[in-house]
């Protein structure tokens, strides 16, 4: 009901991708629900897969469940909250609108459990989080990741956040080493000049460091920007650019802009 401190909600639907010869990229059902109360929230979605008789011929079953995904939290206080989260979902085929280092660590390590703790102050807030992974192309590894931010400073609505993530794993698969051990750290930098327009700059830093191989893997830094318009409150424009370097002299620089009707 409006003004109600719960709202739940269910979605069932499905998904069809096809390339341009008609063949099935994709297809797949899905079913999600959330609640959400003054002290409790509660998220699950699932996946299902209808395979053609062509990845049949490669041993996949007709239909099969592909992704899990369960997250909830606890808010015993307003300053405190306790979240916990389990993740099988396949490394599918995905579009992203934008992708730094960053979000590729995440995919890599996405699936496992974990939990965390989160706490907030006036306009500050800090997380600190553990997960486990056992799936997708990373191996088996443990994560520690630390969080702090500020919000809405000053009359320019300056916002700041810094991320921190260690990581040491059992194995990779791109090496064939058995112990590996890593970083990455982040950082963003928000902005409203103006009430309709929104600034953002991020930089980062990865590193996996091949311990009982003696060597190094590629290091990996990147800067962007992305700047968000609200025109009328019914036009929305997006715009971001991101430069990505490594160790070995590679870069590249990826733009992505896109145009918004709200009705």
């Amino acid at each position: 009901a409006p003004g109600s401190r719960t709202s739940l909600s269910w979605t069932l639907g499905a998904v069809g991708s096809y390339v341009q010869n008609g063949d099935p990229n994709r297809e797949f059902a899905f079913t999600q629900l959330s609640l959400s109360t003054r002290y409790l929230s509660f998220y699950v979605l699932e996946e299902g897969d209808h395979y053609g008789a062509d990845k049949q011929a490669l041993g996949e079953a007709p239909f099969s469940l592909t992704s899990t995904y369960l997250s909830g939290s606890i808010r015993p206080a307003r300053a405190i909250q306790f979240t916990g989260s389990y993740d099988d979902r396949r490394q599918v085929r995905l579009y992203r609108d934008y992708a730094n280092p960053e979000t590729s660590f995440d995919d890599s390590y996405r699936e496992g459990y974990g939990g965390g703790i989160a706490l907030f102050g006036h306009r500050v807030r800090a997380t600190g989080d553990y997960h486990h992974s056992s799936g997708g192309t990373s191996g088996s590894n443990e994560s520690v990741t630390a969080t702090a931010g500020i919000d809405r400073l000053t009359s320019l609505r300056l916002s700041l956040l810094g991320r921190g993530t260690w990581i040491s794993s059992t194995t990779d698969q791109a090496t064939g080493s058995t112990t590996v051990d890593g970083y990455l750290y982040s950082l963003r930098l928000g902005v409203d000049p103006l009430e309709p327009l929104h600034f953002d700059v991020d930089a980062g830093i990865r590193k996996d460091a091949t311990l009982n191989a003696g060597s190094s893997q590629p290091e990996s830094k990147w800067y962007g920007v992305s700047v968000d318009l609200s025109v009328a409150r019914a036009w929305f424009l997006s715009g971001q650019a991101v430069r990505e370097e490594g160790d070995n002299n590679t870069s590249s620089t990826q733009f992505y802009g896109s145009l918004s009707w709200r009705f």
